[in-house]
């Protein structure tokens, strides 16, 4: 007895599918979009940078303040010289440097400043000496 052939139906795409295209398509777009207008309107002034010295902790070495260094623009600072100095009565006391070698555009780089006196006892003052252009 011979076998008559089957008839295929043509295949139709599932909705499901033409959803899921259709979102994959418009987040491919929307990711170049902002790409592109954040590539056009980027801010191309110097980087924006502050410090900030958190509590400081007594280490083997002395006493370690640890700061927080943020870029509030959109430009990447590298080499970033930070200053801390440890005052009394209007004298200072100790001065330390630290260098971070990279804060990205809208990041914050850690680090720290040891001193050997307590900076709790006394008055720390940090600050932003320089940057270069990476």
């Amino acid at each position: 007895m011979a076998r008559r052939p089957r008839r295929e139906q043509p295949r139709r795409t599932p909705i499901a599918e033409w959803v899921a295209a259709t979102l994959g398509l418009l987040l491919t777009l929307g990711v170049l979009g902002y790409s592109m207008w954040e590539g056009l309107t980027a801010d191309q002034g110097p980087p924006n940078l502050s410090v900030r010295a958190q509590a400081a902790q007594p280490t083997d070495s002395g006493y370690t303040a640890r700061i927080v260094v943020r870029n509030a623009s959109r430009q990447t600072a590298a080499a970033v010289e930070v200053r801390g100095v440890l005052e009394a009565a209007g004298q200072v006391l100790e001065e330390r440097r630290a260098v971070f070698a990279y804060v990205p555009g809208g990041g914050k780089a850690r680090g720290g400043l040891v001193f050997q006196r307590d900076p709790a006892r006394h008055r720390l003052t940090v600050t932003i000496e320089g940057y270069e252009e990476p």
